[in-house]
């Protein structure tokens, strides 16, 4: 297997399944772009309940990032066409709602809170603005 970091949108909302063994597992499909026009599509399990539950709250065309060990496969298409795809086991994933509730908490901004029209959320400070003559002679 292959360790593999894949961005993409989800094509098929996830699932929460019950395995025989009475163990729940989660199921999603995304589609990853390839470069081109064409995209990937990656079938990833997940058997964490937390990356589950993170997982559940998507819903199609939603964006995600997923982390795991992938399959390269190959699948003919409805159109008869041979396509690529990965089968992942999927240990960890990225939303977007999260990386959100990141910056939310590095800024100390309360979740929920809306910064003020034309405010920056970011730490950072502004570039520096140029102030003059640009000096030319520099010693080499």
């Amino acid at each position: 297997m292959i360790n593999a970091l894949v961005t993409g949108k989800v094509i098929v909302a996830p699932a929460e399944r019950t395995a025989k063994s009475g163990k729940t597992f989660y199921t999603i499909t995304v589609a990853a772009s390839t470069g081109g026009e064409e995209s990937c599509s990656v079938s990833a399990i997940v058997f964490s309940e937390a990356t589950g539950k993170k997982l559940m709250a998507l819903g199609k065309g939603d964006a995600v990032s997923l982390v795991g060990k992938v399959t390269p496969k190959i699948y003919t298409g409805k159109d008869g066409v041979t396509k690529a795809s990965l089968d992942m086991v999927a240990d960890d994933c990225l939303t977007a709602y999260q990386v959100t509730q990141k910056r939310k908490a590095a800024t100390n901004e309360p979740l929920g809170a809306t910064p003020p029209k034309g405010a920056q959320s970011s730490t950072r400070s502004a570039p520096p603005q140029y102030q003059g003559d640009i000096a030319d002679d520099l010693p080499w």
